[in-house]
């Protein structure tokens, strides 16, 4: 169980989560388990225990933490790209601020994390954050050779990666931030409406940046 959230709170897909702790099972010594206890056993206890974390989203409680996020961190959000790639910016800073600034995200949690249901709009967002500088794959389509073994085909890890914004300037202003928090209304807490016009395309501001009126 524990090991299910550790792997959900880290982007795991919910297949890989269960394979992952298979692993561990199945080199744990013989003697940490009881006469009867079998692989089959294991695996089924496996699916059902990710199964319930996954369906209920059982974390450590990281993913609500509150973080601190400084004017000079958004600013390069704000000039990277198309909303959606500026989202997805967000969302990875958010993320190496939980977890570490190397850190997982999967395509499933990133979808999430800019609404969108289609994977090709995550992949040329995470594309453009890399050509911009704003990111960096640490590991990239590793072949887990372990798992294609068991699976007869080739199976790969989940992507790392590391953010390469640069650290707060001294005296930079800051603002605290759960996750109920957008993009937008972050930006709101740190710049004035002008300095957003400056930093965004006018059809970009126009359709998504603009306050509606009352």
């Amino acid at each position: 169980f524990t090991l299910a959230r550790f792997f959900y709170s880290q982007g795991y897909e919910q297949g890989e989560a269960v394979e992952a702790i298979m692993r561990v099972l199945q080199a744990t010594p013989k003697a940490f388990f009881s006469a009867d206890s079998t692989p089959e056993f294991w695996r089924k206890e496996v699916i059902r225990l990710v199964e319930l974390v996954y369906e209920r989203g059982y974390t450590f409680g990281n993913d609500n933490k509150p973080v601190m996020l400084y004017k000079s961190e958004i600013l390069p959000i704000l000039q990277c790209g198309t909303f959606k790639t500026k989202q997805m910016l967000y969302a990875m800073l958010v993320m190496s601020k939980r977890y570490g600034n190397t850190f997982y995200f999967s395509i499933r949690s990133a979808m999430k994390a800019i609404n969108t249901n289609s994977r090709e709009t995550v992949q040329n967002s995470i594309k453009r954050l890399e050509k911009g500088g704003y990111i960096e794959y640490v590991r990239k389509a590793e072949v887990d050779k372990a798992k294609s073994r068991e699976a007869g085909h080739a199976h790969y890890k989940p992507n790392l990666y590391r953010l390469l914004i640069s650290e707060p300037i001294e005296g930079d202003s800051f603002i605290e931030v759960d996750a109920s928090k957008s993009l937008k209304e972050v930006v709101y807490g740190l710049f004035e409406e002008k300095e957003i016009k400056d930093n965004v395309k006018r059809y970009e501001f126009d359709n998504r940046w603009r306050k509606q009126a009352n």
